[in-house]
């Protein structure tokens, strides 16, 4: 199990990101996750984002990234492993 977060920032065409979009593709892929609303700048421009934070495999981790990636026409998905997530 990895922990993982995604930085998610606008389509290429609208300048938004699609929530349900977004929400449906983690849907299809993960049990849970967490998402987090922000603002990032691309290329000098503000611009939406969402922060994901996913706690699965690593491998389905990287897969959803390129889901993402492509269903959400992004040129890229940042992402950072964190320390394991704990639960008690």
């Amino acid at each position: 199990m990895a922990t993982v977060q995604l930085f998610v920032g606008a389509n290429n065409f609208t300048g938004e990101v699609d929530r349900q979009l977004l929400i449906d593709t983690l849907n299809d892929r993960h049990e849970g996750y967490t998402l987090s609303e922000g603002q990032g700048m691309w290329q000098g421009k503000p611009e939406p984002m969402v922060l994901v934070t996913i706690s699965d495999s690593f491998d389905r981790v990287m897969s959803t990234i390129l889901k993402i990636k492509t269903t959400l026409n992004q040129d890229a998905v940042g992402w950072i492993k964190l320390p394991d997530m704990q639960f008690a």
